[in-house]
């Protein structure tokens, strides 16, 4: 109900949430000023943003055009993104085993068992590279042994923002009982 009537327009009302994730939505369903909005939630505000990689995300959904493309821990600009070959595993990095947000268990043998568990992913959105002071906190890894940042996160201003570049995430939830 809160977002009945659409996206916030104001940074009042935008500012009353803690953090904004964005899955399946192209750049062009905000306005120029929305998207302005973003920047000032994040910086100023200290709000966090999460972009997960559905179809419609990163590249793909138009936001290497835009001006939220500052905010990304990621580089979306170019074709010089490699491309995976095959399915993907995921990996946390070193960075990623001590943050309790990505590590899930409270052992690392019980972390281990739960990513082995995991189903491989299918889709890559492709990045041009990591940002200066990003963090990168899991990586897949494809048929080739070729390894490919995952989730990677920064500090922006008072706020973070963070990448899921993996466009089939929701593959993880279908062995749940």
């Amino acid at each position: 109900s809160e977002l009945r009537d659409g996206f916030p327009q104001t940074a009042e009302k935008l500012f009353e949430f803690d953090a904004i994730i964005l899955d399946d939505v192209e750049a062009e369903f905000f306005s120029r000023d929305q998207l302005a909005l973003f920047n000032d939630f994040v910086s100023r505000r200290g709000g966090s943003l999460l972009m997960l990689g559905g179809q419609e995300s990163f590249r793909q959904g138009g936001f290497d055009r835009s001006p939220l493309r500052a905010l990304l821990p990621v580089y979306l600009h170019g074709d010089d993104a490699a491309t995976p070959v095959g399915r993907l595993r995921l990996s946390l990095t070193r960075d990623g085993w001590l943050q309790p947000w990505v590590r899930l268990r409270p052992t690392e043998e019980d972390e281990q068992a739960r990513l082995r568990d995991m189903p491989e992913f299918r889709t890559l959105n492709p990045l041009s590279g990591v940002k200066p002071g990003a963090t990168v906190l899991a990586n897949v890894s494809d048929g080739r042994g070729q390894v490919f940042p995952a989730l990677v996160a920064q500090q922006f201003g008072r706020g973070k923002t963070a990448a899921l570049a993996v466009g089939d995430f929701w593959r993880w939830a279908l062995r749940r009982e």
